[in-house]
C-alpha cells in the first residue's frame, strides 16, 4: 500500500495544478464536510450491501449456467438477514431484486443513509478453470497485479462506466479520490477481516488482498471494500456456490468479518484496545 502513496498524491497534485481557484474552493467545504460527517459517526449502526450486477447484467456465468448476478443477491439477503437479526444494525440492499443499479446510486445510498460500511458482493470467472478461491478488494488507482487490473477493468466496464468527462472531470476524479483516501486505512482493515474469514471456508485457496481501481468503490464516504467470493469458472466453486448450505456459510463468514470491524469499531470509539 505504501507503495501507491507516491504516484496517487503525483496524480492529484496534477489535477489539481488544472483547476480553478472556485473549484478548489469546491474541494476545501468537500473535504471539510466529509470530516465533519466522520467525526459524527460515533456509532456503528449502519451496513449497505451491494449485490453486484443484476438485471440485463448478469456478470460471470459457469460452465451449468449459474449467474454472478443471483449468487451474489442470494448471499446479500442472507448476510443483511444475520446482521439485522443478531446485531440489530440497520442493513440496506443497493438492489433487493433482480434488477440493475447504476454504480452512482449504489454508492449515493451509501452516503446518503451515512453507512458505516460499504460491501460490495461478486462471484469470479477466469479463462483458467483451476484458478479457484475468494480474495477481497479496496480501492487504489493503482492494481496490484495484473489480474487486479483486468477485473476492475471487467467490472467497470460491465456497469457501462467510462469514467467522468468534459471540463469536470478533474474535479469529479478528485472529489472520489478524497472520498475514499480519507478512509484508506480503515478499508484495508476491513478487507484483512473479510478475507481472513473467508479463507476459513474449507478447500479454499487464499488469493490474499488486493487493490484496484474499481470504480464503484470510487466516491464512498466510508470504509469500502469489494470481495469476490469464488470463481464460477471453477467446477468445483460453481458446484458449491449453487448450493443454498454453502451460501448460508459464506454469508456468515462476511457476517463474522463485520461483526469483527464493529467491536473494533467501538474499542476505538470507546477509548478501548484494539483486538
Amino acid at each position: 500500500m505504501n507503495s501507491d502513496t507516491g504516484p496517487y498524491l503525483s496524480l492529484n497534485q496534477w489535477r489539481m495544478s488544472k483547476l480553478s481557484r472556485a473549484t478548489i474552493a469546491t474541494i476545501i467545504i468537500f473535504a471539510t464536510s466529509m470530516a465533519s460527517v466522520g467525526a459524527k459517526q460515533q456509532g456503528f449502526r449502519t451496513v449497505v450491501i451491494d449485490p453486484g450486477h443484476g438485471g440485463a447484467e448478469v456478470g460471470a456465468v459457469g460452465a451449468t449456467g449459474l449467474m454472478e448476478k443471483n449468487v451474489v443477491l442470494d448471499i446479500s439477503k442472507r448476510l443483511g438477514q444475520l446482521l439485522e437479526e443478531q446485531l440489530g444494525l440497520q442493513v440496506y440492499l443497493t438492489r433487493d431484486q433482480d434488477i440493475y443499479k447504476e454504480k452512482e446510486d449504489r454508492t449515493a445510498l451509501a452516503n446518503n443513509v451515512k453507512a458505516n460500511v460499504f460491501l460490495s458482493i461478486h462471484a469470479n470467472s477466469y479463462r483458467g478453470r483451476g484458478v479457484h478461491g475468494p480474495e477481497t478488494f479496496f480501492l487504489s488507482n493503482q492494481a496490484t497485479d495484473d489480474d487486479a487490473r483486468r477485473l476492475a477493468a471487467i467490472e467497470n466496464n460491465a456497469m457501462g462506466l467510462e469514467g467522468p468527462t468534459g471540463s469536470d472531470s478533474n474535479l469529479q476524479m478528485l472529489l472520489w479520490d478524497m472520498a475514499q483516501t480519507t478512509h484508506l486505512r480503515e478499508s484495508s482493515v476491513l478487507a484483512e477481516m473479510v478475507q481472513s474469514n473467508m479463507n476459513s471456508l474449507g478447500g479454499t485457496t487464499d488469493r490474499g488482498i488486493k487493490q484496484a481501481p474499481f470504480v464503484v468503490l470510487k466516491g464512498a464516504n466510508m470504509p469500502a471494500v469489494l470481495v469476490e467470493v469464488g470463481f464460477l469458472s471453477n467446477p468445483e466453486e460453481e458446484r458449491l456456490l449453487a448450493d443454498a448450505a454453502y451460501r448460508q456459510q459464506v454469508a456468515n463468514m462476511l457476517f463474522q468479518s463485520l461483526n469483527r470491524y464493529r467491536q473494533r469499531h467501538a474499542s476505538l470509539i470507546g477509548g478501548g484496545s484494539i483486538h
